[in-house]
């Protein structure tokens, strides 16, 4: 499963590149990227867009595992049809036969993909697209010069179809959603959830430019940077001259646009006998000072921006991010978060279909094992976790057993079994009762000797002893307590039994932790003597 998606928005100015991430959620929206195309004598379209998408990847700031991209509106014939069912692989073979008489091409000649605009009782209705494979050929080899695959190639307009079912699923009635851009406007409907209609006008920012490079006598460059940096579409007349005459320029370039967005509504609203009461903007060309509330104006409908750098899934870091420029890229990218109700629309199929790479295939080779793996554990789990218990109890059974063991014989390095050497080792000393013969307590065994050191240790002083040895009359005993003056009181208990003719504190010192105090005694043993 991708993790990182690209929606890769090639434009006639420049190129936007939009990535997303998905999440155990759904998705984040965690880079933008832009390279302008060039614009140089001798240079084709197509190679500008390889070079500036070869720029833009090769910068080393964009990854993804799936690159999903579209063809242009104005390139794409589309057509509504009703169908008889609503079976998605009938639709895959009978929608070629349903559309072959509304194109003048061979249908040989052209890719059919679809979009189910809504389930009906009895059957569907569907948007038929076509494309000629020429056409389609042409945008993958350019993307192949720079070492691209998309996934998904869709139609840019149903971009902005995929953004209205996220952000604005909630609007009542009719709306439409329009991106400007330099060179066209795509305009999408959409009625109650529902696609209603998609337009691509070949109409958009360049025209203006066009128009202030005519009446100003400029260059392209810099009717293009007079644009951006002075256009607006004036509300009242109480400016400069020059203003108003920029202004004029703006509007009599703008103003086909709002003849043919005029006819679109119309068309709609004769159809669905539904008028469109909203429009949201996008594309670089809708950021022109006043454009919004002046196509408010024009066309009779609340204009606002579509701002998608308000959802919460925006997790953009570089600022400022051009918000009107996201959208297209961002319904691309859409198609590969998850399920929704996005454009269903793929041309990348029979001959053109979308070839994995090796890379992504070992990558859904290790997916799935993990995958198997993951079931086995689940599978097994039941069954160790009975067990688990049991375990747990043998182990805390048997680290106190080694404890013990370890603490009473810690000259026994080897431990096999605990308990079995333990009996071994108390049947040795209860064969040699008379260990301490040679040092003058007669009748003593080893386990003795520690039970009378044991006894003379004070019942209220917390004591830990670390190791005790014996050697020819002499006893050294190792330990910690918890103050000097319990070093005291354990010096004045051993010193109380008979057998032990010099009790000697050889060591005493607080420990490395500062809470414990260590000690060492020397024990010169003598005949015990009657009590």
């Amino acid at each position: 499963m991708p993790q990182k998606i690209i929606g890769l928005d090639i434009g006639s100015h420049s190129i936007k590149a939009v990535q997303l991430r998905r999440t155990f959620r759904g998705f984040e929206l965690i880079g933008f990227h832009e390279r302008e195309i060039p614009r140089e004598e001798g240079i084709a379209p197509s190679d500008a867009v390889a070079q500036a998408l070869a720029e833009l990847f090769g910068e080393g700031r964009i990854g993804g595992d799936t690159v999903i991209t579209s063809l242009p509106g104005h390139q794409i014939s589309a057509r509504i049809i009703k169908l008889p069912f609503a079976d998605r692989k009938k639709m895959d073979k009978v929608i070629p036969f349903e559309v072959e008489g509304y194109t003048p091409f061979n249908i040989e000649e052209m890719v059919v993909s679809y979009h189910v605009v809504k389930d009906e009782e009895g059957g569907a209705q569907v948007l038929a697209l076509l494309v000629k494979k020429d056409v389609l050929r042409d945008h993958l080899e350019t993307l192949e010069r720079a070492k691209i695959s998309p996934k998904i190639v869709d139609v840019d307009v149903l971009s902005l179809y995929s953004v209205a079912s996220l952000i604005l699923r909630g609007i009542e009635g009719a709306f439409s959603l329009a991106d400007i851009g330099a060179s066209k406007t795509s305009i999408c409907i959409v009625n109650s959830g529902h696609l209603c209609m998609i337009r691509s006008l070949p109409i958009g920012g360049e025209a203006i430019t066009g128009a202030i490079q005519r009446e100003f006598e400029l260059s392209h460059d810099e009717a293009e940077q007079g644009k951006i940096l002075h256009g607006i579409i004036l509300e009242d007349q109480g400016k400069s001259e020059e203003e108003r005459r920029f202004s004029k320029c703006i509007e009599s370039a703008v103003s086909p646009l709002v003849r043919e967005m005029k006819q679109t509504f119309h068309s709609f609203e004769a159809d669905h006998h539904e008028r469109v009461s909203r429009i949201f903007l996008c594309g670089g060309t809708s950021s022109l000072r006043n454009l919004i509330p002046y196509l408010s104006r024009e066309l009779k409908v609340e204009a606002k921006p579509l701002n998608v750098l308000e959802a919460p899934f925006n997790k953009l870091t570089v600022k400022p991010v051009p918000a009107g420029l996201i959208p297209p890229g961002l319904g691309l990218g859409l198609r590969g978060v998850g399920s929704g109700s996005f454009s269903q629309a793929n041309f990348r199929r029979d001959e053109f279909a979308f070839r994995s790479e090796v890379k992504e295939i070992k990558g859904k080779i290790i997916c799935a094992g993990i995958c198997l793996l993951t079931l086995l554990l689940l599978v097994s789990f039941d069954f160790y976790l009975k067990l688990d218990m049991k375990q747990r109890h043998y182990e805390d059974l048997n680290s106190q057993i080694r404890k013990v063991f370890t603490s009473t014989l810690p000259e026994i390095k080897h431990i096999v079994n605990e308990v079995q050497q333990m009996r071994v080792k108390v049947e040795e000393l209860k064969r040699e009762p008379l260990l301490f013969s040679e040092a003058g307590v007669a009748g003593m065994s080893v386990l003795d000797l520690m039970r009378e050191i044991t006894l003379q240790i004070p019942e209220d002083v917390s004591v830990d002893i670390r190791d005790l040895a014996i050697n020819k009359g002499r006893v050294a005993i190792t330990g910690e307590t918890n103050s000097f003056e319990s070093v005291d009181k354990i010096k004045a208990g051993l010193q109380t039994f008979t057998g032990f003719e010099r009790v000697a504190l050889t060591h005493a010192k607080v420990g490395t932790k500062g809470d414990k105090v260590e000690f060492k005694f020397s024990i010169s043993m003598g005949e015990e003597k009657p009590r």
